[in-house]
């Protein structure tokens, strides 16, 4: 098996980044505390906040009044990035037991939140401490304290994946998409 692939077979790749990250020279690593998250139109534009807390994941509307609260069971939320295009709140919990990357699907009418378990804890996913998502080529990165390395994997293809396990586990055949 390569070491860069979880059990389920989808690819983890080390940026190029990493090397630069590892040799010492420049290299970004990102940490996100806040993230906007952009909404749907009413009347006129709105934006709203997510912020990282010991409780949760809050967010908040453009006056800053709490629109909901999601993600209350995670406690230890290192990194977290925004799919605009899917409407899902990526996040990393370094305190839950089996995995560490999370999709949230965000939804500022709905109190609950669903959860969905992305990677489990891995010698690529142990220690996130940034989280990035590129929209054009539809990758999440993340960076890994105890490698010193920049990870990232294509997201349609492991979310995918995992819809097909959760029929799977259900006795049910999974839709094509």
């Amino acid at each position: 098996m390569n070491p860069l692939t979880e059990p389920d077979g989808v690819p983890l790749h080390p940026s190029r980044e990493s090397e630069s990250v590892r040799n010492g020279g420049g290299g970004v690593i990102l940490d996100t505390n806040l993230a906007l998250l952009p909404q749907p139109l009413p009347e006129e534009p709105r934006e709203a906040a997510a912020v990282t807390t010991d409780n949760g994941i809050l967010f908040f509307d453009s006056n800053w009044r709490k629109i909901s609260s999601a993600a209350h069971q995670y406690s230890r939320i290192s990194a977290f990035a925004y799919d605009e295009v899917l409407g899902k709140l990526y996040f990393a919990d370094l305190d839950h037991p089996e995995y560490r990357l999370f999709a949230l699907d965000y939804d500022d009418t709905d109190e609950l939140h669903k959860v969905t378990k992305l990677l489990p804890k891995s010698a690529q996913t142990a220690y996130i401490s940034g989280m990035a998502f590129d929209h054009l080529e539809r990758r999440l990165y993340w960076t890994e304290k105890g490698t010193r390395s920049v990870y990232y994997v294509a997201i349609d293809d492991l979310l995918s994946s995992t819809r097909s396990a959760a029929a799977a586990a259900n006795g049910t055949a999974a839709a094509a998409a």
